[in-house]
């Protein structure tokens, strides 16, 4: 049904107002995206600028497949490096536009093609493998944190891993989201 719909608007040229709750059809169906939250709007964009470039959490939540995953941390004192409440720090990408002060609480927001596992001593932080999910051409694997987040991370399709495993992962830091103790993205631009 969805390629139907795309086919028609393109054919009719036409505006046509969609309303769903399905994300998927929303960011397949549309060119421009209202996302509401309880009524209220939270952002309008391209698909894209959504999925890239999320006002807030609610929205950063709601658009991606697998959706985003969210790991507590601090601003370190020079508000060059967070520290993750699962433990291990990340270090800020220079020039990174974001209004941070120090010791600052922030949630990191990070989707699943930007986070690799690696050996337990290569990682920035460990987790334990809860399960994986071979989807032909992708592997999703689940891991839990030690504070108790489970975060989505994408592999190969080739990818093995035991249940319960600890695992290393590697966040990328470039393709973070960080929002305040409100929810708002710190993204100046």
């Amino acid at each position: 049904m969805r390629l139907e719909l795309a086919r028609l608007h393109k054919e009719l040229n036409a505006t046509i107002v969609y309303v769903t709750h399905d994300q998927v059809e929303a960011m397949t169906l549309a060119d421009k995206v209202v996302v509401l939250n309880q009524g209220i709007i939270e952002q309008v964009g391209t698909p894209m600028e959504l999925y890239n470039k999320p006002r807030n959490e609610f929205v950063a939540g709601f658009i991606g497949t697998p959706k985003m995953s969210f790991i507590k941390g601090k601003v370190g004192d020079k508000a060059d490096t967070i520290s993750l409440q699962t433990g291990g720090v990340l270090a800020m990408p220079k020039n990174s536009g974001l209004d941070l002060t120090p010791q600052e609480t922030t949630t990191i927001g990070i989707r699943p093609e930007h986070i690799s596992i690696v050996a337990k001593d290569e990682g920035t932080i460990a987790g334990k493998l809860q399960a994986s999910e071979h989807l032909g051409s992708d592997t999703y694997c689940y891991v839990r944190l030690t504070e108790g987040e489970l975060v989505t991370i994408r592999q190969p399709a080739n990818f093995e891993a035991t249940y319960g495993q600890t695992i290393g992962i590697k966040i990328d830091t470039r393709y973070c989201h960080y929002f305040n103790k409100e929810g708002r993205s710190c993204r100046v631009d």
